[in-house]
């Protein structure tokens, strides 16, 4: 822990590399630091002194009390001053440079010494190829990024340019941030160190991984198992296709994983899984804001009725439940001339005034999920209304979500908002789709089951009411993977297959699986299949070479299971 606290705030840091041109990325490192720290220093062959601080020629000539040596050079001279620092007596290296194994054949050679000089120094090396590290919590910029506002959404990063891109629309969104780290190429430390540190940060509430590739698959598996009980830790990775997977490799050098392995795994383990890079600063903006997420009813207050329909509809049918208006709410809704059903409609003419009585009636409940939805209507103050939600969130214990159709009318009420920490977004439809995200994150209890030997009988010529495949394949990432889905004849056409790690396997993840698969068609519940797994995951941990399982078909009947085919590969 230490170890990553000195990438993140340390007590004195150098800038090898830091030129005499203010747009370098050396220069801006360095720039940033000096105005946030006091033992900044600088390596430069040709200067003396830049921004009024010292500036030494050479690593050799530095103090020996430096916790962290940060690297703005060309890669061909990189592994030289590295060695050079590493003699002087510092820990720690952050290596922003590129041109290694991302380039091609000689920055891998330039990796591959690196690596043996971490072996010989014992040293940690950040990097190389990213674009560093910014602490709002502890007011350090070590980066040549904007530095953000200071929140508590924890981000670790495997793309620079991601990077750079949430800090903007952070920015522009005015969320705040904890801790940002840019991994690069991963050489030493990976997502793994910083994923154990910001888990224990209490400055941090979420956490959002970037990734192209993992360096320890099964211990960051273990760690989001233990972090996602406390915080919600939130995925988006790369590598779904194979043209993916090749620009990846050009891009960080990483080989990326199965994506099937990937996602079984992470559902397992309570990660929330982004499908996409909108998808994925959403949940992060929704989670950074601290609400309560306890929703079980939601409720909607307009001034438009068509998209008022289309939320509701939205919400109902991804089993979001209305809240509805009791007797005494009713009745206080009719005196105003406002329909009391859910949404509850403010009508076209709705003024500040309508709003703000509405808003007195809303129950102030942490199981409330309530949804503002206003267009800009001729007759209609969108600011003042604004300043109305605004006080409003301010005692509201409830999830509150604003949605704001327009155009240029509502960009000055939108950024309001947003400056009061409230959500407000054009798109409802992505919000719902985050929400249901958190929703099912929030519901299920990732406590793994303890397995229990079982036997499984083998019969030859058995009819059943369903044929189902269960098997097991070793993924080089994530160890043996389990599958299960539609069997016998129909595997190959209905490629009706989903697939579970083993570590972390129970009976809710079968459960899972059996309602993501068309078996569910067929049978009650997977009870029955229950003993099989137990007997499988028991075989592949006594015989760990097994490459491959395949049960298939097992047949399921009223009162018996059978297996008829088993296959084994080791």
């Amino acid at each position: 822990m230490s170890q990553v606290a000195s990438f993140l705030n340390p007590k004195s840091v150098v800038v090898i590399g830091v030129s005499r041109e203010k747009d370098k990325i050396g220069r801006i490192v360095f720039d940033q630091l000096s105005a946030q720290k006091e033992n900044v220093y600088g390596v430069n062959p040709h200067a003396k002194t830049i921004n009024q601080r010292k500036i030494y020629t050479d690593v050799t000539l530095l103090p020996l009390d430096i916790e962290l040596a940060v690297y703005a050079t060309p890669a061909d001279g990189v592994v030289n001053e590295v060695e050079k620092a590493a003699k002087r007596g510092i820990k720690n290296h952050l290596i922003i440079s590129s041109g290694f194994k991302e380039s091609g054949p000689e920055g891998l050679i330039r990796e591959k010494k690196l690596q043996q000089l971490i072996k010989t120094y014992k040293i940690s090396i950040q990097g190389p190829n990213c674009l560093g590290n910014i602490s709002p919590v502890f007011k350090t910029n070590i980066s040549f990024g904007a530095t953000p506002l200071k929140g508590s959404i924890g981000l670790i990063l495997q793309s620079g340019a991601i990077g750079t891109a949430f800090l903007d629309w952070a920015k522009d969104q005015k969320i705040g941030i904890s801790h940002f780290v840019s991994l690069g190429n991963k050489i030493d430390l990976s997502e793994n160190d910083f994923l154990e540190f910001e888990g224990k940060d209490k400055n941090t509430k979420a956490i959002g991984l970037y990734l192209e590739g993992l360096k320890d698959p099964q211990r960051l598996l273990d760690l989001a198992k233990e972090i996602s009980r406390r915080k919600p830790v939130v995925v988006l990775s790369a590598g779904k296709t194979k043209e993916a997977k090749v620009a990846i490799s050009s891009h960080t050098g990483a080989l990326a994983g199965s994506f099937a392995s990937s996602e079984a795994a992470f559902s397992q383990v309570g990660i929330i899984e982004a499908q996409d890079l909108q998808q994925f600063f959403l949940l992060l903006e929704l989670l950074g804001h601290n609400f309560p997420f306890a929703f079980s009813k939601t409720l909607v207050i307009t001034n438009a009725g068509g998209p008022s329909v289309l939320l509701a509809d939205n919400l109902a049918s991804q089993g979001f439940t209305p809240y509805l208006p009791d007797d005494r709410e009713k009745k206080k809704l009719l005196n105003q001339e406002i329909g009391f059903r859910n949404p509850l409609d403010l009508l076209g003419d709705a003024n500040p005034a309508r709003l703000k009585k509405t808003l007195d009636i809303v129950p102030n409940l942490a199981s409330l999920l309530l949804f503002i939805l206003l267009t800009p209507q001729e007759n209609t103050d969108l600011m003042a209304m604004a300043r109305i939600i605004s006080d409003f969130q301010k005692k509201f214990k409830g999830t509150l979500i604003v949605n704001l159709v327009g155009g240029e009318r509502v960009v000055l009420p939108m950024n309001y908002l947003k400056s009061k920490k409230i959500i407000v977004s054009t798109f409802i439809e992505d919000l719902v789709s985050a929400l249901i995200k958190i929703r099912n994150y929030l519901a299920t209890d990732y406590a793994i089951l303890k397995l229990k030997k079982a036997k499984i009988i083998l019969q030859k010529k058995v009819e059943a009411d369903a044929e189902v495949i269960v098997g097991a394949k070793k993924d080089p990432e994530y160890g043996h993977l389990l599958a299960f889905g539609s069997g016998g004849i129909h595997v190959e056409y209905l490629r009706d297959i989903k697939f579970a790690v083993v570590p972390y396997f129970s009976y809710q993840t079968l459960e899972t699986l059996f309602k993501e698969t068309k078996i569910s068609s067929f049978l009650e519940n997977p009870k029955k299949l229950w003993p099989v797994f137990v007997s499988l995951i028991n075989l592949l941990y006594d015989f760990p070479q097994i490459e491959e399982v395949d049960l298939n078909p097992v047949m399921i009947g009223n009162n018996y299971l059978r297996c008829v085919d088993v296959k084994i590969k080791v």
